[in-house]
């Protein structure tokens, strides 16, 4: 279970409007109510970030479904149905050799590692409070900020990285099992150096 949060809440983590989460809940969004009139939204950001993952990945797929061969003659069926055994052959070699991996595998690395972005962001202002609190220069603020804003971005980037050189010849099954947990915000400093 993640994190509960308001729809503004969750707004401010995905780094969107109200509104725009707003339309997510009525697409389908997970969210809770109290079932008193007004009450606030709760939204598990576990669940939230999970159902925009798959969300996203079923847009980009796309929902094929069988009624497709309507209309289509005895000769147009059967050689689609000889063009897909074909694929799925090229398919299964492509997966042998290691150049294919799952899309669950995909879906779950980008999961975890969304989620940890996004816990490494919720974390930032604690790591950074004491430095900012007596810091009295704003240029100074904003290049703190900035550092840490890019240590987690450089830390995202390498987990993606990880996840590519895990993937290659690794059979897509082991992909996900062998993409190692990122540590996208760690670090025991929120001071910069530079």
């Amino acid at each position: 279970m993640g994190k509960i949060v308001s729809k503004r809440g969750l707004a401010e983590i995905l780094g969107c409007s109200d509104r725009w989460v707003g339309q997510l809940i009525a697409d389908g969004l997970p969210a809770k109510s109290e079932g008193r009139k007004g009450s606030a939204l709760q939204i598990d950001t576990e669940r939230a970030i999970a159902w925009l993952v798959e969300r996203e990945i079923s847009k980009r797929i796309g929902d094929r479904t069988d009624d497709e061969d309507d209309g289509a003659s005895a000769e147009d069926i059967d050689k689609r149905y000889k063009l897909a055994g074909a694929r799925e052959r090229e398919l299964k070699v492509a997966k042998l050799k290691g150049e294919l991996i799952s899309t669950d595998a995909v879906a779950q690395a980008t999961y975890a590692l969304v989620v940890e972005v996004a816990q490494a962001l919720e974390a930032m202002p604690g790591r950074m409070a004491g430095t900012l609190a007596t810091e009295s220069d704003p240029a100074a603020v904003r290049e703190a900020l900035l550092y840490e804003i890019r240590r987690i971005r450089t830390n995202l980037s390498a987990g993606f990285e990880a996840l590519a050189d895990s993937a290659e010849g690794v059979g897509a099954d082991d992909a996900a099992a062998d993409s190692p947990g990122m540590e996208v915000g760690g670090g025991a400093s929120g001071t910069s150096e530079g």
